[in-house]
């Protein structure tokens, strides 16, 4: 009976002091729901640059245009052998009816051509020296009268039969004459009613450089152009 007893009160104090073995563990519950979503979050700082990417390859060609318009034929002056001969053009003044041609020299300058005798020329008109003075005193000035003023790159002989020529950046101005010198060294004047001084386009003797006439080209005259 006793031994009874005691068996009872151990049972009872493994109940109460929870002395008993670890029960098995029980299996995963089910995945709950998802949450709803979260703010969005602030813009990050920019990053770095990343090093350059290695070159592309080179693209195909692409395919041939079209074809342009065809360009301008020159104007080439031939002897009576067929011979082309150089530096020769057009006239270029068109005002002066003994104007044949054009030869373009070696320093640029622009002579009168005969294609009849080859012959090369200062242009067919002489720059008489006026005055603004009524006495041929004071400096001196080359105009053509009526004709071209004095240009830059065309000789002209002036009344002492000496060649001149206008430099690059010499443009004409304008004076008024009262006075000329002609080919005989007399001194006109003007003035008065009858024969008033004109204004006429002109360039200081000063600023007009002396030159010397080309050799002539070698060629058999006449001479003739041709479009090649």
């Amino acid at each position: 009976m006793r031994s009874h007893a005691l068996s009872f009160v151990v049972s009872a104090a493994s109940l109460v002091f929870g002395g008993g073995c670890e029960g098995p563990s029980g299996s995963m519950g089910n995945i709950g729901v998802v949450g709803p979503q979260g703010p969005q979050g602030e813009t990050g700082a920019t990053g770095p640059q990343g090093p350059a990417g290695p070159q592309g390859r080179a693209g195909t060609d692409g395919p041939m245009g079209l074809p342009g318009n065809p360009g301008g034929s020159g104007v080439t002056w031939v002897d009576s052998t067929g011979a082309v001969i150089r530096g020769i053009d057009m006239p270029v003044m068109f005002t002066i009816p003994s104007a044949f041609a054009s030869y373009f020299d070696a320093d640029g300058l622009v002579w009168n051509f005969d294609p009849y005798t080859c012959a090369i020329a200062a242009w067919p008109y002489v720059a008489t020296t006026v005055y603004a003075s009524t006495d041929c005193t004071g400096p001196g000035y080359l105009s053509s009268g009526s004709s071209i003023p004095p240009a830059p790159r065309f000789p002209i002989p002036d009344v002492d039969g000496v060649v001149r020529v206008a430099n690059d950046d010499r443009n004409t101005e304008l004076l008024i004459v009262c006075s000329a010198r002609d080919v005989a060294g007399a001194c006109q004047t003007f003035g008065g009613s009858m024969n008033p001084c004109f204004a006429a386009d002109v360039v200081p003797v000063g600023e007009m450089r002396a030159v010397a006439r080309p050799t002539s080209p070698v060629c058999t005259p006449p001479l003739h152009p041709e479009m090649r």
